[in-house]
């Protein structure tokens, strides 16, 4: 039976699949599959494929159920009693009439789907070569991440999330999804040469430790310390700054002052979505947890210099904690 872009929709939702091999897979997956009947999906974690659709599937069904090959090309959707194969990828684009114009056939011949799960089996094996476990399916979908967003921050793929996303919907995938570190207020200081170049495209900037380790493509929680060595009160204080660039030896260094890399978000640049919405209960949260005892030397450090890098073994923890903070904040009031 043949599929137009008319059926496919249809089709896919009247006949849900339980294993499922796609090129790409899009940020609104959820409305042609039911995450409940897939027992394995094999997806290509490349630039085509929307990281943040891939980390709400694993979300829905566990890093266990989902695979990646990053030279896979091949459409199938395997069910109960049928199987479609054909163009299209698992997205909008692939499989509603405001997409791309696609085909696929629809068989219910028990031979043809006893061939396709053994393709199936086969393209899972060489899945599993690629990434043989959860730590390097979740470094590969942190990769990703980098990637898509400066596609989209260079204005080459679209971004079709929400524009807000909450903090209590966060999906943490490593030790360094973001980065958080604090700030001061330090006028007294110089750029060197390195920087003139690009020093007009500046729209905001953190300095930081040379010798610290921080990559492009990345966000930075950055929020503001008093003289105390204290968070703000006010969430104002605390915001996000998205790594254009990184400029080592971008800052005279002297005696009094060693954050000499620049981190830069710079101007004339498509917008981004943040990892998270800073609202004032995530930020109330934020300001009691970090001066915690169990966290202090992480986040605030002592008297020397401040390492972002020193926050990565205990990065997950913290905001675990924080999300648990939160409810309780909540629950108290």
């Amino acid at each position: 039976m043949l599929l137009t872009t008319e059926t496919l929709n249809s089709e896919m939702i009247n006949y849900p699949p339980n294993f499922v091999s796609v090129a790409y897979i899009g940020i609104d997956w959820q409305e042609f599959i039911d995450p409940n009947k897939i027992k394995k999906i094999i997806i290509s974690p490349t630039i085509g494929s929307n990281p943040f659709a891939i980390e709400s599937l694993v979300n829905e069904i566990s890093w266990e159920k989902v695979y990646f090959l990053n030279n896979l090309h091949a459409k199938i959707y395997i069910g109960a009693n049928n199987a479609i194969v054909g163009s299209p990828n698992l997205s909008r684009n692939g499989l509603t009439t405001t997409g791309q114009q696609e085909a696929a056939i629809k068989t219910k011949d028990k031979t043809i789907i006893s061939d396709l799960l053994k393709y199936f089996n086969k393209l899972e094996e060489l899945a599993n070569k690629n990434y043989p476990d959860t730590k390097a399916k979740k470094k590969r979908l942190s990769e990703l991440k980098i990637e898509w967003t400066n596609a989209v921050r260079s204005g080459v793929i679209k971004d079709d999330r929400k524009k807000t996303n909450q903090f209590s919907d966060y999906n943490i995938v490593s030790c360094d999804d973001f980065y958080i570190s604090w700030y001061q207020d330090d006028d007294d200081f110089k750029y060197t040469e390195n920087v003139l170049p690009i020093k007009e495209l500046i729209e905001d900037e953190l300095h930081i430790a040379e010798d610290d380790e921080v990559e492009k493509g990345k966000w930075i929680l950055a929020w503001k310390i008093t003289t105390q060595d204290r968070p703000y009160k006010d969430k104002k204080y605390a915001s996000w700054i998205y790594i254009d660039e990184i400029i080592s030896q971008g800052i005279e260094s002297t005696s009094d002052y060693k954050y000499t890399k620049l981190a830069l978000m710079l101007k004339n640049k498509e917008e981004l979505t943040p990892p998270f919405e800073i609202t004032k209960d995530f930020y109330k949260a934020f300001s009691e947890l970090v001066v915690d005892k169990k966290y202090l030397k992480y986040m605030i450090g002592d008297k020397k210099t401040y390492y972002i890098k020193n926050t990565f073994g205990m990065f997950e923890e913290f905001l675990i904690a924080l999300k648990e903070r939160m409810n309780q904040n909540k629950t108290s009031h």
